[in-house]
């Protein structure tokens, strides 16, 4: 990863974007802890600090000493939406993932997702199943979402978990 080291000529295979506004630092803290230690490393992770008087969860990022981490800190309160497609705008990755501050990824989703991407050329977007959790960590609910129904029903119902979708950046 010697071209990590200058900015204007490393380009990440994925682009991790999430953005917090008035999360516990605790799920800040977890959400990125699962990021950073996913099996796949080669990402930038793009936080969007919706809230400039966040200064504790914004002091925590600071001090996270690893280069593929990027913080944007929105002048006001801008919305999930607007801050989402802010860190899409800056992403450099051939994949872009969506992350919620307060979900965490399981080590290998980003590996996974990644050789899924590449073997199959003609996806442009993949998403997983989740698990609910409570405060200690304790899986309440596993949500399986049915994928072979028909597709016009995405218009009207979810059946993708957004914060567990990956798609390719050319898409846009």
């Amino acid at each position: 990863f010697s071209d990590r080291m200058n900015p204007e000529t490393y380009r990440p295979k994925v682009s991790i974007v999430m953005s917090f506004h008035r999360e516990p630092l605790q799920w800040i803290r977890f959400a990125m802890e699962s990021i950073l230690a996913q099996t796949f490393n080669d990402f930038e992770l793009i936080l969007i600090c919706d809230n400039p008087d966040h200064e504790e969860a914004i002091r925590y990022v600071r001090n996270i000493e690893d280069r593929r981490i990027r913080l944007i800190i929105n002048s006001s309160n801008i919305g999930p939406t607007k801050s989402f497609n802010t860190a899409i705008a800056l992403a450099q990755g051939e994949y872009i993932a969506r992350m919620d501050s307060d979900d965490i990824c399981l080590p290998e989703r980003l590996e996974k997702q990644v050789a899924y991407l590449d073997t199959y050329p003609e996806v442009s977007v993949c998403a997983t199943n989740i698990h609910t959790i409570d405060d200690s960590g304790k899986i309440i609910r596993k949500n399986r979402y049915d994928r072979k129904r028909d597709s016009a029903l995405m218009f009207v119902s979810n059946n993708i978990a957004h914060p567990t979708v990956m798609f390719r950046r050319s898409l846009l």
